[in-house]
């Protein structure tokens, strides 16, 4: 998988890097998408991608916590707003399924990083 975001996103959808047909709304949806992420506390506010050349480590910097679900999950939210209505309602289920466990994933270490970081500041 390639480290640029929408490359990443497209690899997850299907669609060749070199089609750029589609790309406003990719980009759209993604930066969408990062939003959210950047409201559960990871990556840089305000960061937006304008094409293929912003990467993951351009977002995520230096994030203390296990941040790889992030270049999963993205690129599944995105393929559910942008192509719903061409997937099976069993692969529309699955990405829910994957998104959801990412979500309880993350939901999980971040209360395991803020448990050790209140461990390690209070003893």
């Amino acid at each position: 998988m390639t480290d640029s975001i929408l490359d990443s996103v497209k690899d997850i959808i299907g669609i060749p890097h070199e089609i750029t047909d589609f790309d406003a709304k990719l980009i759209l949806y993604t930066n969408s998408m990062l939003n959210v992420v950047h409201q559960e506390g990871l990556g840089i506010e305000g960061f937006k991608i304008t094409g293929n050349t912003e990467t993951w480590d351009d977002f995520l910097g230096s994030e203390e916590i296990d941040v790889e679900w992030v270049k999963g999950y993205v690129p599944l939210r995105v393929w559910l707003i942008f192509d719903v209505n061409s997937l099976t309602s069993g692969t529309v289920s699955a990405i829910k399924e994957q998104i959801k466990e990412f979500e309880t994933r993350y939901y999980y270490e971040k209360m395991n990083y803020e448990y050790d970081k209140e461990v390690e500041l209070n003893g």
